[in-house]
């Protein structure tokens, strides 16, 4: 993993890069951007567009190559209308399609916009990027990724109704593709509002449906994050974000479990991998949920301590990426989720000396177990040779 980082005076922003590069294949840059906090929320958004501009232009990186843009925001009801003005007004038409995640997660330690983008770039020109069914797609060598954003339903009240009417409809939405919950669904991402009042709606409401659909603890269930989280309307509860992939062989998908470090989430009643690992001819993608300091016994390790917490919970990365003969400095992006934001200069200065490099953002999002002082999710990439399989 190439890391790249830069930061620009004249704009006041951070960014950083990592670039995964197959000189015969696809590259995977991802990138998190990072406007100067002294400013306003019109003048950092307008930083951040043209820091990121630049710096695909010094890397010679094609701006259509973007999949997928996550932003983070600190006052998302306040900020969205003048956001959706200024992305729909700096979005070049060069861009082509792209996913757009939105999220209220003030990035600390008091920016008002953080921006993480995904790009694909095909050296060859062989894949094809459109919109279908308001899903992101990405196609190549008979493989599709699916990448659905924004997901909710205000309609109904509770957090459990909310929950089960967005799967409700992703379902039968990924079934129109031929493709299932259990099978084909790599990655779901769930913001919940009040997580403390509202997170076991979700997880009840998952729970039924993912037996309903066959996924059970003896088959899979779906890497997860299940966080705080707020959408620009106040009366969503929940939403969600997701990635499905078309064309995997049996086999392609290994789930990871660290048993060593970690429990089996279904002992304290939740339905989530703890990580998969997507294996192509080329390259594996291992996609992290959100992790935090436990044990293998679904214990709370070191209670009030946040850097201890941020210590085990790597360590449990670390373990689970061993699971598919990855290491940390595979790692292409962490995202960090704080539940006191006083605790934020800790964590800061612990990411700076144990990576140097490495894209992240540090946001203020109570993760859903109280004791739980700080959770990390995050992507890996590795190099593969396997003949067995398609390149990605």
């Amino acid at each position: 993993m190439n890391y790249n980082n830069i930061y620009y005076p004249d704009l006041n922003t951070q960014v950083d890069a990592s670039i995964f590069t197959r000189k015969d294949g696809v590259s995977e840059v991802h990138f998190m951007i990072k406007p100067n906090a002294k400013k306003g929320f019109a003048n950092q958004m307008d930083d951040l567009q043209s820091a990121w501009n630049r710096r695909l232009q010094e890397l010679n990186i094609n701006v259509d190559s973007v999949i997928l843009k996550r932003f983070f925001m600190s006052d998302l009801v306040n900020q969205y209308p003048l956001f959706k003005e200024k992305l729909a007004n700096s979005t070049a038409s060069e861009e082509g399609s792209f996913g757009v995640s939105i999220v209220e997660q003030p990035p600390l330690p008091d920016n008002k916009i953080v921006m993480w983008a995904y790009h694909v770039i095909d050296k060859k020109n062989d894949a094809k990027k459109y919109v279908d069914q308001g899903n992101l797609i990405w196609k190549h060598n008979n493989y599709r990724q699916i990448w659905t954003t924004q997901m909710i339903d205000a309609k109904v009240e509770s957090s459990f109704d909310q929950m089960d009417s967005i799967f409700k409809t992703y379902t039968p939405m990924i079934e129109s593709y031929k493709l299932s919950l259990r099978d084909n669904v790599i990655r779901t991402w769930i913001y919940v509002q009040n997580v403390d009042a509202n997170y076991n709606g979700v997880v009840i409401s998952r729970r039924e449906l993912f037996e309903k659909k066959g996924l059970t603890k003896e088959s899979n269930f779906i890497t997860s994050t299940g966080i705080e989280g707020r959408f620009h309307n106040p009366a969503v509860k929940v939403s969600m974000d997701a990635l499905a992939v078309d064309g995997l062989e049996k086999g392609q998908v290994q789930f990871l479990n660290a048993l060593d470090h970690l429990n089996p989430t279904h002992e304290y009643g939740v339905t989530f991998e703890r990580g998969t690992s997507v294996e192509y001819g080329d390259r594996k993608q291992i996609f992290i949920s959100g992790t935090a300091s436990i044990d293998n016994k679904g214990e709370v390790v070191h209670v009030g301590d946040v850097y201890q917490q941020m210590h085990r919970a790597i360590e449990n990365i670390e373990a689970l990426l061993r699971d598919t003969q990855a290491e940390l400095s595979d790692l292409a992006k962490i995202i960090v989720y704080l539940r006191d934001q006083g605790d934020y200069q800790i964590v800061d200065q612990y990411l700076r000396n144990r990576f140097k490099g490495l894209p992240y953002v540090i946001v203020w999002a109570p993760v859903c177990r109280p004791g739980w002082l700080i959770e990390i999710e995050g992507i890996a990439l590795t190099e593969n040779l396997n003949k067995n399989y398609k390149n990605f």
